[in-house]
């Protein structure tokens, strides 16, 4: 095909005269492929000149191929000696699944789903707001990767809240809804996130640290299918739902706060700490930090949840949380956050 659109050879299986296909899209920009187009050409295969493996691939033969397309070598603190980066790069192989990053609904085995309690309120519906052709067709790019990734899907709710993009600090734009309308009628979730003083106390005696956060956390817990039409949000190309806990909703950081707490519930204080997607493991000795980590990403595998490679780093001597820094000599501010502060001009008259 052209447009850097490849599909390679492949033996697959009919079923009810249909199959599936893989298609490599090389290019950066999204392709569509006209229904009816030509995409190949297929034969019938006589199974017997089908070379097949000998047995079934054992768990720890797949958990090993997995693991070693993840370089866990990038995660790892500098501060540590070969030794110590050796034996926490061998634990973290033994949790690929932690890392590997999928959309498919099964992995959602959290047992926490996002509830929208509005009582007898009629439903509240609003038009799209007025967007550029640039940003529309940001807007739709958006929603078909969300539809690929069964982040959402078509809606037929009677609910519907606009779309808004906002500008990221790299200058890329992030995909928002406008919930507030929504969360005006919404009974609020008082439940806590943890006070942060309380949080870096608890960090203030451990000398190795390893933070960790989740991959778009929030699109890790379910919306209740009793309300996910009222996530419904209206673009100028249709209406769609959300499957899963979008940005934006009033009670979202206490459901995800309290998600994160019965996952870690016997863990957490004595040896690591969850502020909403950060995760943080703490301990005063190397050997003990393996424990702990083991520990939590046990149970994060477990849960299905997926951590994001690029933002987690292990066996750390100081890192930052909370706008601190915190390290086994103590905890002091951000520079990062206080730097506006530091380079204010003084004041050259009263």
């Amino acid at each position: 095909m052209r447009q850097e659109v490849a599909i390679p050879s492949t033996i697959m299986t009919l079923l009810n005269k249909s199959g599936e296909l893989w298609v490599a899209n090389g290019h950066n920009q999204h392709r569509c492929i006209p229904k009816g187009m030509r995409i190949g050409y297929a034969e019938f295969v006589n199974p017997t000149c089908v070379n097949t493996l000998s047995g079934p691939l054992s768990h720890e033969d797949v958990t090993e191929e997995r693991a070693s397309f993840i370089d866990y070598t990038l995660m790892l603190a500098p501060t540590l000696n070969e030794e110590q980066q050796t034996k926490l790069s061998d634990l973290l192989k033994k949790f690929p699944d932690a890392f590997e990053e999928s959309h498919k609904d099964n992995r959602r085995r959290i047992n926490v789903k996002h509830k929208i309690e509005t009582g007898d309120h009629s439903p509240i519906s609003q038009r799209p707001y007025r967007i550029s052709p640039a940003e529309r067709r940001i807007i739709h790019d958006e929603v078909e990767k969300m539809l690929r990734k069964e982040i959402i899907q078509p809606s037929k709710s009677p609910w519907s809240s606009p779309v808004v993009l906002v500008k990221k600090k790299d200058g890329n734009w992030r995909f928002c809804v406008d919930y507030r309308r929504l969360n005006k009628i919404t009974k609020r979730d008082v439940y806590p996130l943890p006070r942060i003083d309380d949080t870096l106390d608890c960090l203030s005696k451990a000398q190795y640290f390893s933070s960790m956060d989740l991959y778009t956390g929030y699109w890790q817990i379910e919306v209740d299918e009793s309300d996910r039409e009222k996530t419904a949000f209206v673009t100028s190309e249709g209406l769609y739902e959300f499957k899963v806990m979008p940005f934006g909703l009033c009670n979202a950081p206490a459901t995800f706060e309290r998600a994160m707490d019965n996952l870690l519930r016997h863990l957490k204080w004595q040896m690591c700490l969850c502020y909403l997607d950060d995760i943080v493991v703490f301990s005063q000795t190397f050997p003990e930090h393996l424990e702990r980590l083991c520990c939590v990403l046990r149970c994060i595998q477990e849960a299905g949840l997926i951590l994001n490679p690029k933002k987690c780093l292990f066996g750390a001597k100081e890192i930052k949380i909370l706008g601190h820094l915190v390290s086994g000599e103590g905890i002091k501010p951000d520079p990062d956050k206080i730097k506006a502060v530091q380079d204010f001009p003084t004041p050259k008259n009263l």
